[in-house]
């Protein structure tokens, strides 16, 4: 237990500390951080709406959205990944809210551990904990824990990462896979996939890698598509929409 231990406080030290600092700055601001609707934000409205709805048909924008009436509005532009993570912990029957909001920590906790796990045979403290802190506390560091899928990504891409450095091209190229569902930078990782296929000169895995991480950048499009049918309920089209993001948000804290 002692040795599990004095590996998982470095990367919870340094959760929590985030959080704490996070909390103390947001108070600062005049916003509640004990209110989960204080870790969402624009974009936040679009993968919640996404979890909850699915993808709906564009329409012209609304008054409230304050956008002009011939301007198109809708949810297309947002990938499909982290909302699926929501809609799977949403159905431990809490709020779309509060599932991202756990999606994120853990997300977020999980690339700590992994950044230190990596880093704990280094010689020196210094080469074993400046890489967490700098994981923990790097300049945009809130974009960590808000309702946004960084934090899912950044975990999936440090995986893929890191399979690759050890010459797992085709498990880098599943970790690349989610990561493109998440974020449209995912699609880069194709790039490092490839590199220790050609190093390695396994040219032949460089086929179902590709087919991994083109899988991951495809899903946004086809789901994106209202008249797509996904094997998920959450991914059903549906004709009636709301382009109001603060509304959404609000509707789920």
């Amino acid at each position: 237990m002692q040795p599990v231990f004095r590996r998982g406080w470095p990367p919870l030290a340094a959760f929590l500390i985030q959080r704490a600092l996070l909390a103390i700055c947001a108070a600062s601001a005049g916003q509640d951080p004990f209110r989960l609707d204080s870790y969402a934000r624009w974009d936040s409205a679009f993968y919640l709406d996404i979890a909850a709805r699915g993808y709906v048909t564009p329409a012209h924008c609304t008054p409230d959205t304050g956008y002009p009436a011939w301007a198109w509005c809708g949810n297309s532009a947002w990938f499909p990944g982290y909302s699926w993570a929501i809609w799977l912990f949403a159905h431990l029957r809490v709020s779309p809210l509060a599932a991202a909001f756990v999606v994120t920590a853990i997300a977020q906790l999980v690339c700590l551990v992994a950044v230190s796990e990596w880093t704990r045979h280094e010689a020196t403290a210094i080469s074993r904990y400046a890489p967490l802190a700098l994981a923990a506390f790097f300049p945009g560091n809130v974009y960590l824990a808000t309702i946004f899928p960084t934090a899912p990504f950044v975990l999936l891409a440090l995986i893929c990462l890191r399979c690759c450095s050890f010459g797992r091209p085709l498990r880098g190229a599943a970790a690349g896979c989610g990561a493109a569902t998440c974020h449209p930078l995912g699609a880069l990782l194709a790039f490092v996939t490839a590199l220790p296929c050609l190093y390695r000169r396994r040219r032949a895995w460089m086929v179902p890698a590709g087919v991994l991480l083109g899988t991951g950048s495809c899903t946004w499009c086809c789901a994106s598509r209202p008249e797509a049918r996904m094997p998920f309920p959450a991914f059903k089209p549906n004709t009636v929409m709301t382009c109001s993001a603060a509304s959404t948000v609000g509707s789920r804290g």
